[in-house]
C-alpha cells in the first residue's frame, strides 16, 4: 500500500468545528422546540390523534426531520429529468415556505454524473 492509496487524515480543528456546528443546530432546534410550545408558535404542530388510532410517532422522534434535515432538504432527493447516463438533467425546484415543501420550476440543469454506479455510463444507450 502507497501512500497515495490511504485516505487523507482528518484534521483535529475540522473535527472539532463540525462537532460544534452540530450541537449549535440541535441546541437552537430545542430551543425553537421550548419557545414553541410555551407560545404555541410553530408550524410544526402535532397531528390529533384520532380515537381508536395509535400515535405515528412522538415529537421527540422527529426532531432530527424537523429541525434537521428540513434545512438541507434541497441538497438530496433531486428530482431527475433524464435517464442517469454519464450527463443527467436535474430539475431545479423553489420553495415558499423555507424548504419544507420543495416545488419544480419546470427548468432543469445539465450536470456530469459523479454520484451513482452509473457514472462511467455502462447503462447508457450505445448505439
Amino acid at each position: 500500500m502507497t501512500a497515495h492509496d490511504k485516505d487523507p487524515e482528518l484534521r483535529f480543528v475540522t473535527a472539532i468545528f463540525t462537532y460544534i456546528s452540530y450541537f449549535v443546530l440541535i441546541m437552537l432546534g430545542h430551543i425553537r422546540d421550548i419557545c414553541g410550545s410555551l407560545t404555541g408558535n410553530t408550524r410544526y404542530r402535532g397531528a390529533a390523534t384520532r380515537k381508536g388510532y395509535a400515535e405515528l410517532f412522538k415529537s421527540w422522534e422527529s426532531f432530527y426531520t424537523r429541525r434537521l434535515y428540513h434545512r438541507l432538504q434541497d441538497c438530496w432527493n433531486r428530482p431527475l429529468s433524464s435517464g442517469p447516463g454519464v450527463h443527467f438533467d436535474v430539475m431545479e425546484r423553489d420553495t415558499n415556505d423555507g424548504n419544507r415543501t420543495l416545488f419544480t420550476t419546470g427548468k432543469s440543469t445539465r450536470c456530469l454524473n459523479l454520484g451513482s454506479y452509473n457514472y462511467l455510463g455502462f447503462a447508457d444507450d450505445w448505439k
